[in-house]
């Protein structure tokens, strides 16, 4: 600096050696913290380590020379080691260089983590302590990728450390090694926890489940439940199924078949599970169920209830196949069942033999009528009649279970045969009607005194009469209906109708009176030149045939066609582009006079008006405009100036719904412009 001119001094890197002082002052750690680069800590770790073996700090010592890293080569400071006898510090330093090698160098992790594996299995088998044992489990869990496996397994086995062993086992994922092992040892529990691990492959997991499931069927059953249904879990249970053994008393307090029913019915019988619709294994469930009725007799209410609820509602079809339900039923003596599973087939026939020849038991055929009740067809009399039939067989039964049909049943005092046949006869009140006195007397022996049935006979009887008083009623109702109806045929064709000389025609709009025509009128061969309807709507003939051809049906328009051609009627010509949709002209009708002729051709023209009649119900689901007359508005659109539709647009809100129309009266007021047609051109559209 001088009087001219100032110097700046300006510190830059200052700490650059502060690392080196620091270590000079053995001060080490303020040392690592100031250093700047690799080569520098390198060099502050072996100084470090260095001192620390001067001062026989052997621990001290290989962890710094294991953070020095590639400064110094392996075995040359293993060999220090070594020689100073300092197996800890060898250790450690062994350790330290594992976890500083990158993953990539492979080669060398495998030889330092095997060395180091033989070694700590050595001292913990040479003297047992938890300390010891802690440090072989802690090093497998830490280095268990850089391990061999197969060796590593060898090392554990050879020194008998089986728990070590199944623990890097189960480190790697020999999952099979693991479970066999807890499965060998009987610890089905432990086998059962690991099992139920994400990590198990499902290959493993479908081996083992089998014998879990014996060995603990609730755990078992409730893990299996707990996951998504899969088609190997279905294997698994149906396997355990069809295995006989599996119903014998298993070691819990219950048997494997009652957890093997409790997972198909999880699946199957709940509404929400996951095989309601899988007859496979509506199956299964039928056979586990079937399996179990000699071992638990409580299981045929299950298998009842079962077979008569396993129906999809929709369709009222089982989900099991019921033609094999009954065959394992009735095969196993399970006949009760059977016969719901009859009903389930709506072979109520069927049901009712089992119920009362093989079981008799008349409840049960009562249940039977009940069902086909309840299981209605399409046809209302075959229902009335199935129910008869039902009925009259548990009578049938009924009566030669009471003996009267017996022939020492002659030999009975009065008292006695009474009480034979009202027993016989006490159920005819719970038929809901489908049984009548009238249908049992005939199965009723023939010494049967009319004093056992008397009461029965005028109920019946009673009956018929209220029916017959029904009926008759009806009768004189529908007689009554029917003469109102003639009667007023006849005021109709009676009626007249008179309009003015200025009616005109609703399908052309000219008057209907031409009085040229008029003179042939009354002439009962030919047609009438115009007809009006109770509606006071008139047509002249030609437009009439016009209007209501189309809208015929095809036997009346064909029969119309040819009585036309017997009476030599022309076709209007506006119709005759539209006969070709009509199919093949029909021939010249045949067999009546000219008057005949005519008046059925009336009947058929004037069956109803064409407006307002049952005819215009035909246009309903018509278009509007036929797709010819659709092209050739969009052609006449595209030729109109665009000019002449603004007073339109103006008029009219193009944005109000489809439904919108505009009167024509409405329409009048528009202005629609030079060059537009006049507003009455638009009414023939």
């Amino acid at each position: 600096a001088n009087a001219e001119n100032l110097l700046q001094i300006v510190v830059t890197n200052e700490d650059a050696n502060m690392w080196r002082v620091y270590c000079d002052q053995n001060d080490y750690d303020q040392a690592i913290t100031a250093c700047k680069s690799d080569l520098q800590r390198q060099f502050v770790y072996t100084a470090r380590a260095e001192r620390a073996l001067k001062l026989k700090r052997f621990d001290e010592a290989a962890t710094a020379f294991a953070n020095a890293g590639i400064a110094h080569a392996i075995e040359t400071i293993a060999k220090t080691f070594v020689d100073l006898n300092a197996k800890d510090a060898l250790y450690a330093y062994m350790e330290g260089r594992l976890r500083g090698l990158p993953q990539d160098d492979a080669a060398r992790r495998l030889i330092i983590a095997m060395w180091l594996l033989e070694e700590y299995v050595k001292i913990a088998s040479f003297s047992r302590n938890e300390a010891n044992d802690f440090k072989v489990r802690e090093f497998l869990r830490e280095n268990f990728e850089s391990l061999d496996e197969r060796e590593a397994l060898r090392i554990l086995s050879e020194a008998g450390r089986i728990d070590d062993e199944i623990y890097f086992a189960e480190l790697c994922g020999d999952y099979d090694r693991v479970l066999d092992h807890f499965m060998q040892i009987g610890d089905a529990r432990k086998t059962l926890e690991i099992a139920a691990s994400p990590k198990v492959p499902r290959s493993t997991l479908n081996r083992v489940l089998p014998t879990l499931i014996k060995a603990l069927p609730k755990d078992s059953i409730d893990f299996m439940l707990s996951r998504p249904k899969t088609d190997d879990d279905v294997k698994i249970i149906e396997a355990l199924a069809r295995d006989d053994a599996s119903y014998a008393a298993s070691e819990t307090s219950e048997s494997l078949a009652a957890y093997l029913t409790r997972y198909l019915e999880s699946i199957t019988a709940k509404p929400d599970g996951a095989a309601r619709g899988d007859a496979t294994v509506h199956d299964l469930l039928l056979d586990v169920y079937i399996k179990q009725l000699e071992s638990s007799p409580t299981v045929v209410a299950t298998l009842n209830k079962y077979i008569l609820d396993a129906v999809d509602e929709s369709t009222n079809a089982p989900y099991y196949d019921v033609h094999y339900a009954i065959r394992m039923c009735e095969k196993h003596g399970a006949h009760r069942s059977a016969v719901y599973a009859y009903c389930v087939s709506r072979d109520f026939d069927m049901a009712m033999h089992v119920a009362l020849t093989t079981l008799q038991d008349v409840e049960l055929a009562k249940t039977v009528t009940k069902k086909a009740a309840e299981s209605k067809s399409d046809d209302p009399n075959e229902d009335e009649i199935t129910q008869k039939k039902l009925w009259i067989e548990i009578a049938k039964w009924s009566i030669r279970k009471s003996g009267a049909l017996d022939k020492a049943m002659a030999s009975m005092d009065e008292d006695e045969k009474r009480t034979a046949i009202r027993s016989a006869l006490s159920f005819l009140n719970e038929t809901n009607g489908a049984l009548r006195v009238e249908d049992i007397l005939p199965l009723l022996p023939d010494f049967t005194i009319i004093d056992d049935v008397k009461d029965l006979v005028l109920q019946s009887l009673t009956e018929h009469r209220t029916e017959i008083e029904q009926l008759k009623e009806g009768l004189e109702e529908i007689t009554a209906f029917t003469q109102d109806v003639q009667d007023d045929i006849e005021e109709m064709e009676q009626k007249t109708i008179v309009i003015s000389k200025d009616t005109k025609c609703f399908e052309c709009g000219k008057p209907v009176v031409r009085l040229r025509l008029m003179e042939t009128a009354d002439d009962p061969n030919l047609l009438a030149p115009f007809y009006v309807f109770p509606c006071e709507m008139a047509y002249h003939t030609e437009c009439l045939l016009r209007r209501t051809l189309p809208l015929m049906l095809i036997d009346q328009r064909k029969r119309a066609l040819a009585l036309m051609r017997a009476l030599k009627v022309p076709l209007p010509r506006r119709l005759k582009p539209e006969t070709k949709f009509w199919g093949a002209p029909p021939k010249s009708a045949t067999g009546l006079t000219t008057a005949e002729a005519v008046s059925e051709l009336e009947d058929i023209l004037c069956a109803d008006c064409p407006d307002c009649g049952a005819h215009d119900l035909r246009l309903i689901n018509l278009p509007i405009l036929t797709p010819e007359e659709e092209a050739l508005d969009e052609e006449l659109v595209r030729l109109l100036p665009p000019e002449w539709f603004e007073p339109m647009h103006a008029a009219i809100n193009m944005n109000d719904p489809a439904e919108t129309y505009l009167t024509m009266e409405d329409f009048k007021k528009i202005d629609l412009g030079e060059g537009w047609p006049d507003h009455d051109f638009f009414r023939t559209f």
